[in-house]
């Protein structure tokens, strides 16, 4: 009866301990997944748990990582709301992608998206910002959310270097891409059945209209005033021209980023 009780013990403290580490999102496989018990209930818990491991490694490729973590700290449910706070926003798109993909297969096309919003992500995670959607070929993230960084704008201008010497060697994957820094509105939109953790306002419609007008002045990254001051003691920025954007009253000075000093 004693050793029955002592491995009855055992098997419990290992999945507590298993439910312990997926809580703080340290996933791995169930060791005594192979070793059914002869206690039923012991077999429940157990598949149950692996259940919840791979629903939530799921989840975590459709919401950042860091938002998680956050909203199960806070023990509190999800709701919409949200609040001024200081980002910088990035987008980056694939040039001339839509022309490309009308020679290609729909899983040819499929391929070089995955592969350009592959690389582009790992860069981002690298430096510490947020993937904050993808749109088709396209790839918006965040910096400052959803907690504080250092140097936030120095960690996105460093990100678009990186996929420019990245992407270097493959003329499929060239981009655009705009970057702006400034106070946005962050936090849950959307209604009681569904939100999206995102940032709306002035400062990430400028970072958007940037990204396009790389076509224009035939260049790569164009970063918005704010973020040419925030990384221009490290980085090497040209102020390129003043420009009036749609919406906007007072003209912009845009500048183009062109590499490390």
């Amino acid at each position: 009866i004693g050793l029955f009780f002592g491995s009855v013990s055992v098997r419990l403290k290992e999945i507590a301990w298993d439910m312990d580490a997926v809580g703080n999102f340290a996933f791995r496989l169930t060791p005594f997944a192979s070793a059914p018990s002869r206690i039923r209930e012991i077999n429940a818990m157990t598949h149950a748990l692996v259940k919840m491991k791979v629903g939530l490694q799921s989840l975590m490729k459709y919401v950042p990582v860091d938002l998680i973590k956050k909203l199960i700290a806070s023990g509190k449910a999800a709701a919409p709301g949200a609040e001024s706070r200081e980002v910088t926003v990035f987008f980056a798109d694939m040039a001339g992608f839509t022309a490309m993909a009308e020679k290609l297969q729909p899983d040819e096309a499929a391929k070089i998206i995955e592969t350009f919003l592959t690389g582009t992500s790992r860069l981002v995670h690298k430096e510490k910002g947020m993937i904050d959607k993808f749109m088709g070929d396209a790839i918006m993230a965040l910096w400052g959310v959803p907690d504080p960084i250092p140097h936030p704008a120095l960690a996105a201008c460093r990100t678009a270097l990186s996929m420019a010497r990245f992407f270097h060697s493959d003329p499929q994957m060239k981009h655009r891409i705009g970057i702006n820094t400034g106070l946005a509105m962050v936090g849950n939109f959307g209604s009681e059945e569904r939100i999206d953790y995102t940032a709306l306002g002035d400062t990430v419609n400028i970072a958007f209209r940037l990204e396009k007008l790389n076509k224009q002045y035939g260049t790569t990254i164009l970063i918005g005033p704010e973020t040419a001051a925030a990384v221009q003691e490290t980085l090497l920025v040209r102020p390129l021209h003043w420009v009036t954007l749609e919406g906007r009253a007072a003209p912009l000075l845009i500048y183009e980023l062109l590499g490390e000093k």
